[in-house]
C-alpha cells in the first residue's frame, strides 16, 4: 500500500510510512528490550483499534501515567493513529493532581502502569468522564485494578486498525512537569490550569522550555 506523507501530517501517519518502509529496522530500544517499526506499528495499531471501539477517536484526550517504556511510546502511537491526543502525568502526583489533570484536559482514557493501581483508584472516583483504564505490568505483580483491562490482553484479542486520514492540525495537549497546581504565571498569580495547547503543522513533543522534536523514537518521553 502506498503511503503520502507531507509537512501536513501527524507523527502517526509519518510512523506508518517509515514503518512501511523499514520494518525490520529497530525503532525502540529500552534497556535490553528492541522493537522493529514492523512490530511496534502492529502493537500501536491493534491498541488503536481497541480505543476506537471504546469510543476514544479524533479530539479525544489520552492520559498516561507510567514510568519510561515501550508502552508509553506504543499508547502514544495508537493515540495518534485515531487521532486522539495524549496527555502526560508525572508518576509522582498524587489523586488530586490526577484529577486535575484528566479534569483539566478531559481524559477519557488512562493508561497506567499497576504499581500506580491504588493513587489511579482513588482519583477515579472524581473523574466520572474517565471511562477507559488500561493497566501497565510493570513487574511488580500488581493486581488488575476492578473495572480495568489489561494492556497485553487489549494487543491480543484486537486486530491491528487500518490507517485512517489525518489532519497535521490535530491538537497535542501537554502538561509542564512541575504539580499543576503550583504552576505559576508569569504575573505572579497563581493558575488553576496548566495545560500548554500545540496546533503546529505536525505535533511534536514540546514543553515550555524545549519545543524541539524528540532526537528519534527510541527514547521515550517522560
Amino acid at each position: 500500500m502506498s503511503v503520502t506523507t507531507g509537512p501536513a501530517e501527524n507523527w502517526a501517519t509519518l510512523w506508518e510510512a517509515i514503518a512501511a518502509r523499514q520494518p525490520e529496522h529497530v525503532a525502540v530500544v529500552v534497556g535490553d528490550h528492541r522493537l522493529t517499526w514492523r512490530l511496534l506499528d502492529d502493537r500501536a495499531a491493534r491498541l488503536a483499534n481497541a480505543l476506537d471501539q471504546r469510543g476514544v477517536g479524533a479530539n479525544a484526550k489520552v492520559a498516561q501515567l507510567m514510568f519510561n517504556c515501550p508502552e508509553y511510546l506504543e499508547s502514544s502511537y495508537a493515540a495518534f493513529k485515531v487521532r486522539a491526543s495524549t496527555v502526560n502525568v508525572n508518576y509522582r502526583y498524587r489523586a488530586a493532581e490526577i484529577v486535575h489533570v484528566a479534569n483539566d484536559s478531559g481524559a477519557r482514557a488512562l493508561f497506567f502502569h499497576g504499581a500506580f493501581a491504588e493513587v489511579v483508584d482513588e482519583a477515579r472516583r472524581s473523574l466520572p468522564e474517565l471511562t477507559v483504564l488500561v493497566q501497565v505490568e510493570d513487574g511488580d505483580g500488581a493486581e488488575l485494578l476492578d473495572g480495568a483491562v489489561r494492556y497485553e490482553d487489549l494487543i491480543a484479542t484486537n486486530e491491528p486498525a487500518q490507517p485512517v486520514a489525518r489532519s497535521g492540525s490535530d491538537e497535542l495537549l501537554l502538561y509542564p512537569v512541575e504539580r499543576p497546581a503550583r504552576r505559576k504565571a508569569s504575573s505572579g498569580a497563581t493558575t488553576t490550569s496548566s495545560r500548554q495547547w500545540r496546533s503546529p503543522d505536525t505535533p511534536r513533543w514540546t514543553s515550555p522550555s524545549r519545543r524541539a522534536p524528540p532526537r528519534s523514537a527510541r527514547s521515550p518521553p517522560d
